[in-house]
């Protein structure tokens, strides 16, 4: 199979980095599990409404950013079971292609590595078997199955093949029986 798998926070925690950076800058003490539904705007300050999507356009939004829990054995293991992993990406940040290289998700030779990383802000357009996303615009409209990789921010939304973390994304992918942790 052809898996798209998107970013953030499947790979990345982007939302707890994000919020971080905003109170660093802010001074507001918003925690990133407080944004239970999009629009983020909803949460912050009203004076950062429309500055808090310039951090997404940061190079030092990925600096130092957490790898979600079981990201790198669960990308591992689907890879070994055969499977292709294509990263798909809204992509504002310059620096998230690089970090996937560094965090050894893509490989270090660039010119591979960009055949399995797609930009695109409508991932239905992307041709592949399964997509596992956070967001539930992208899982909505996606033409193949889709797995919801949970998070607050889409706890309210209702789904079938809904993953709670990377032992849920396996398991629906049958592959719970291969984890070794």
């Amino acid at each position: 199979m052809v898996i798209l798998m998107d970013v953030d926070e499947p790979i990345f925690m982007l939302t707890k980095r994000w919020v971080a950076l905003y109170n660093q800058d802010s001074g507001d003490n918003l925690n990133w599990r407080d944004v239970v539904r999009w629009p983020i705007e909803e949460f912050v300050r009203p004076d950062y409404m429309v500055r808090i999507f310039d951090y997404l356009k940061k190079p030092e939004l990925y600096e130092g950013i957490e790898v979600t829990p079981g990201a790198q054995e669960g990308i591992e293991l689907i890879r070994s079971a055969g499977h292709r992993i294509v990263y798909t990406t809204a992509g504002l940040s310059p620096t998230k292609f690089d970090e996937l290289i560094r965090r050894g998700f893509l490989p270090s030779d660039r010119s591979k590595a960009e055949k399995d990383y797609i930009v695109s802000r409508d991932k239905n357009l992307i041709r592949g078997d399964l997509l596992v996303d956070d967001g539930f615009h992208n899982v909505v409209s996606f033409p193949g199955r889709a797995i919801l990789f949970d998070a607050p921010h889409n706890a309210q939304e209702t789904w079938k093949d809904r993953a709670i973390g990377w032992d849920g994304v396996l398991q629906l992918l049958g592959l719970k029986d291969k984890i070794t942790h």
